[in-house]
């Protein structure tokens, strides 16, 4: 079932988040993919089962996927709108762009015994597609009108899976990074 457009502010921002992430250059490379279109196949709401474009994943096709994004609300910091001196209500809330890869595991070194088999090189990768991710989607973010302001973007959790809790699979490298936007009056 595809998503209604938005008629409100709340799935407006989300989608906004949505929008910047699959423009993000960095992000289609990520889930090689050759368009913004095509990366929109590997967003997903909170529901890994659904992309943010409706898509609805099959069990077969979930068991091959490699590298994706969740764009939601952060339930901690919930959307809301806020009162302006002026009498005007305006949007913030906290957007979480979660990021996920599974590197193979013919490319980890020695993984197993609680060593996920990731090396110094496959973080500072990790690191540097996921930093460069954040600065496409503020770009993004600011050239296609927001939301504004986004005051500050932290990575907020930074987890990798023990290589043998999946074994003949790999490794998967996940990052949570919140964008805060919107100003409390």
């Amino acid at each position: 079932m595809p998503l209604e457009a938005p008629n409100n502010c709340w799935p407006a921002n989300l989608q906004k988040f949505t929008d910047a992430l699959s423009n993000s250059v960095q992000f289609q490379s990520l889930v090689e993919a050759a368009t913004a279109a095509a990366a929109l196949t590997r967003v997903f709401g909170q529901r890994l089962t659904h992309t943010r474009d409706g898509h609805a994943w099959t069990a077969d096709e979930l068991a091959n996927l490699r590298y994706y994004g969740l764009v939601y609300g952060d339930p901690a910091t919930p959307y809301g709108k806020h009162l302006q001196s002026n009498a005007c209500y305006l949007p913030h809330g906290v957007a979480i762009v979660y990021l996920a890869r599974l590197v193979p595991e013919r490319d980890l070194v020695n993984p197993g015994q609680g060593n996920t088999g990731l090396s110094d090189a496959h973080d500072r990768q990790w690191q540097n597609i996921v930093g460069t991710i954040i600065d496409q989607v503020l770009a993004w973010l600011d050239t296609n009108g927001g939301p504004y302001p986004i005051p500050s973007v932290e990575v907020s959790d930074n987890y990798e899976t023990p290589a043998e809790n999946i074994a003949n699979q790999g490794c998967w490298q996940t990052c949570e990074v919140t964008f805060s936007y919107g100003l409390r009056g």
